[in-house]
């Protein structure tokens, strides 16, 4: 909101905020405005009353202050003075006729802000001057919920006096009895049950009075309810009880007292968790004592199994597994994952509480669904003064759960040197493979667990083994660059070039990876540099893929052949101009790779680094005398490669040496053909500045001229004397390709071209819509299109009817064709008085070419004895070659 107010009523504005009445009264003596507002929508009136102003809120009433004026959130002076307390100024402002029932945007009434506020003075004065008590708030809130709410007995007696709805709640259904009872407010909750409060109401989630006095630990207000005939057993919408919450919280008393008035102590919510399973969990051991001395069954389970002593195992709630034990709890009870009190024991590290469960005769080596001991779920976690009891008390070591891991394995994933060592002890199989043939060793090595590996080569463990992927300990310690690992691996007779499945020796894996430290070892202990997996693919394929350049020149130094070609006779060479690695395309060739290689298609690295628009590799391998000339098996040279994708840079790097230009495709087609038909512009000029014949044919007589379907191509052509009148071996023409692909503006341009000199020119621009100016060697006249078929008919100057013909330039551009176009139209055309009329022949283009005779009184003629002939392309390209 703009401010409307002045510099002069600013000030006002802050003299009445401050409270400085002689400054008030300067600045009303020049007789501003006193409702004007600021931005905030604050005014004289509204500040004097906010800050308690008694005297300066007279004299703003004296000077025509609006009193019910309010700001931008709709407060109004009263209340602004019932929020803040103002028993004087509200008394000024009722006497001034204050509407003591206005509300702000939120629907706050001057009630409800002396109530909340526990104005007792000024919600006397409110009410006296007849306030509405059941006024509801945006939440639904009413002057009396906020007074329950805060805890203030006076004011809601004073508001149940002037028929206060007790009853009332808000959008929510919540009542000022809940709230009172949520806070602890005994003596609200006193005056609201004498005018008879409903005590079992619900709100929208079911929550109770009593429920809300349990939640919080409220004894007196339960007492009270309950003496009231509140209903204890009410659950919530999640079946969550009264007695449930006050388990969960802890507080013993009100349980102690709900359990004296016939309470379901074994009722459970949506989740199958009963109170005594609440009261297990937060470790309330008195809760859970009073709860068993009720009845209360010990052995109920959730939705999910899960039994009270499971729950207490898992906290380490220790007094409390006492008391459930000594109750009967059952201990070898499984929940729907199969796991036991013990499992869930060993999983939180609570030892002692192991011990106890042992005591009671816990089975120790049960497996849950997926195979786990407790054991082996220790073994995961390391905990070593759990897995010390479990071993005391003869935990099976070799046990394998899920996927055949032991908790051997798990110790040696996970690091646990100690956890290791105690089991080796206890005669774990360090040999023993899970299911997909992992030995503990393999896992340690993976890892990077040094002392680990070390522990079970010094127990014999096999250093060679392999998993069913034919993986060693070596090939993981190659994939994760763990040397040191590597080291003792080696040393004690680690196979160096041993192969997994696939074929790839621990000296791929490193190059795969990038492991530098570990390749240079695998090197240094004599590993096969040329070995190649089962893809054929060689180290130095992987560190070329992987554009390891320092890794590449290691293998080189250490005899790795070059030229080694993989599978589609791929060489590392072509790999790296595949993938635009130039770096390590001037290592390799610095090595003396073979530029020439090429792969099952033909295609050379010079081919491949065109294909793929790497224009320094491009110019690296022309420097290095790649010979740019070479075609793969379709006879696609890189040249015309480049000039397909039209990339210039490659096209002058290849032009610069020795490239053929005009070097030819089996079907004839040169690097011309290609950069006309793909629509390059500069390529396209640039060839022909390098000497390239502008009317080179293809094998069926195709010309680049005929290919081009773009303006500026076809200008670059005519401009170097492309021949517009070549045809194809079957007829075709470069006009009647742009008809047959409607390029209306080529037809016009190699239109203008053929008749330049035969005295015709050919219609280039248009006067109006649907007229077209005329040129020619004699009188010009308008064509206009008269017909259906959008032919165009010509206006005979002296009013006779207008002369139609049709020919096709396309099949007949000849000179000795429009001659007999014209003579045919000569003979036809006499007008009535015998005369010959002067003959205009116009090009123009609709949906073909036609040419006009005018000036004559004549018949219709068209001339439609030509066999039109359409020119494809597409089945003659090479294009579908690259």
């Amino acid at each position: 909101m703009e401010s409307q107010t002045s510099i002069e009523e600013d000030a006002l504005i802050a003299a009445c905020r401050s409270g400085v009445t002689f400054g008030v009264q300067y600045f009303l003596q020049n007789k501003p405005n006193v409702n004007n507002k600021n931005s905030d929508g604050e005014n004289p009136l509204l500040a004097a009353s906010k800050n308690g102003h008694t005297e300066i809120v007279k004299i703003l009433l004296q000077h025509g202050a609006e009193i019910d004026t309010q700001d931008n959130n709709g407060h109004n002076p009263l209340l602004f003075a019932c929020e803040e307390g103002h028993i004087d100024i509200v008394n000024v402002l009722l006497e001034n006729n204050a509407n003591v029932n206005v509300s702000n945007k939120k629907g706050s009434t001057p009630l409800m802000k002396a109530s909340f506020k526990a104005n007792k003075r000024i919600v006397h004065v409110l009410l006296q001057h007849n306030a509405l008590v059941n006024t509801k708030h945006e939440t639904g809130y009413t002057a009396i919920l906020f007074a329950c709410q805060e805890g203030h007995v006076e004011i809601v007696r004073a508001l149940i006096e002037h028929s206060g709805d007790i009853n009332l709640c808000d959008h929510k259904g919540y009542t000022p009895l809940m709230a009172a009872c949520l806070n602890g407010h005994k003596l609200v909750v006193d005056a609201l049950l004498e005018h008879g409060a409903s005590v079992n109401d619900k709100d929208e989630n079911s929550f109770t009075a009593v429920f809300r006095a349990c939640q919080n630990g409220h004894l007196d207000i339960v007492r009270t309810l309950i003496e009231f005939h509140a209903d204890v057993n009410l659950c919530n919408n999640e079946q969550f009880s009264p007695l449930m919450i006050a388990c969960l919280n802890g507080h013993n008393q009100v349980v102690c007292d709900l359990l004296q008035h016939k309470i379901s102590v074994n009722e459970t919510d949506e989740n199958d968790c009963t109170s005594l399973f609440y009261a297990c969990q937060e470790g309330h051991v008195d809760i859970v004592r009073s709860l068993i001395k009720h009845e209360a069954n010990v052995n109920l389970k959730t939705i999910e199994g899960h039994t009270p002593l499971m729950v207490a195992c898992s906290k380490g709630h220790q007094s409390v597994v006492d008391a459930l034990l000594e109750n009967k709890a059952v201990v070898n009870t499984r929940d729907t994952y199969g796991l036991t009190a013990v499992h869930y024991t060993c999983s939180e590290n609570q030892a002692e509480i192991l011990k106890i469960l042992i005591k009671h005769n816990a089975k120790i080596n049960l497996p849950c669904n997926n195979g786990n001991t407790p054991l082996i779920i220790a073994c995961l976690k390391g905990y070593k003064l759990v897995i010390d009891v479990l071993l005391a008390h003869k935990a099976l070591v070799n046990v394998k759960g899920e996927n055949g891991v032991t908790a051997l394995h798990f110790a040696c994933f996970v690091g646990h040197i100690e956890t290791v060592g105690i089991l080796i002890e206890n005669n774990a199989y360090i040999n023993l493979p899970c299911n997909d043939g992992t030995t503990p060793i393999l896992l340690a090595s993976l890892k990077g667990h040094k002392p680990i590996v070390e522990l079970l080569v010094k127990h014999k463990a096999f250093i060679n083994h392999r998993d069913k992927f034919g993986y060693t300990a070596l090939h993981h310690a190659c994939c994760k660059n763990q040397v040191e690992i590597l080291e003792i691996l080696i040393k004690h007779s680690a196979k160096i070039n041993l192969p997994c499945n696939k074929g790839n020796t621990p000296l791929i894996i490193a190059c795969s990876n990038g492991c530098k430290s570990v390749k240079g070892n695998l090197i240094k202990h004599k590993a096969s540099v040329n070995e190649r997996n089962k893809d054929g693919s060689t180290a130095l394929h992987f560190a070329c893929r992987h554009n390891f350049v320092e890794f590449t020149q290691i293998l080189i130094e250490h005899g790795a052949d070059i030229n080694l070609s993989m599978p589609g006779r791929i060489t590392p060479l072509m790999i790296a101009c595949r993938l635009g690695y130039t770096s390590m395309v001037e290592i390799l060739l610095q090595k003396k790779a073979s530029l020439d290689e090429r792969d099952e298609n033909g295609c050379t690295a010079l081919f491949i680094a065109c294909v793929e628009r790497h224009v320094e590799i491009v110019k690296v391998l022309v420097e290095h005398d790649a010979d740019s000339n070479l075609p793969d098996n379709q006879g696609v040279t890189p040249l015309m490669v480049a000039c397909f994708i039209g990339k210039q840079p490659v096209v002058d790097s290849l032009l610069q040496p020795k490239a053929l230009v005009d070097q030819r495709h089996p079907d004839g087609w040169v690097a011309l053909h290609f950069a006309s038909a793909l629509g390059h512009v500069e390529v396209t000029s640039f060839l022909l500045d390098h000497g390239a014949d502008v009317n080179a044919k293809s094998r069926h007589g195709i010309t680049a001229l005929m290919l081009a379907g773009q303006i500026d191509v076809v200008k670059v052509l005519l401009k170097h004397n492309a021949d517009a009148s070549l045809r194809t071996d079957d007829g075709g023409s470069a006009i009647s390709n742009a008809e047959i692909n409607e390029h209306y503006e080529i037809i016009v341009l190699l239109a203008n071209h053929l008749m330049n000199g035969g005295g015709f020119k050919a219609v280039s621009k248009v006067a109006d819509p649907g007229r077209h100016a005329v040129e020619s060697n004699s009188n010009g006249h308008d064509i206009c299109s008269t017909s259906e078929d959008d032919r165009l008919g010509a206006v005979c100057p002296n009013a006779f009817p207008s002369i139609q013909v049709t020919a096709d330039l396309n099949v007949r551009p000849d000179e000795k064709s429009l001659k007999k176009i014209i003579q045919d139209v000569i003979n036809a055309s006499k007008c009535l008085d015998g005369t010959i009329p002067n003959i205009n022949i116009t090009f123009v283009h609709c949906d073909n070419v036609e040419y006009m005779t005018t000036h004559g009184d004549i018949n219709f003629i068209e001339n439609d004895d030509s066999d039109e002939q359409d020119t494809k392309t597409d089945e003659d390209s090479p294009m579908q070659d690259i």
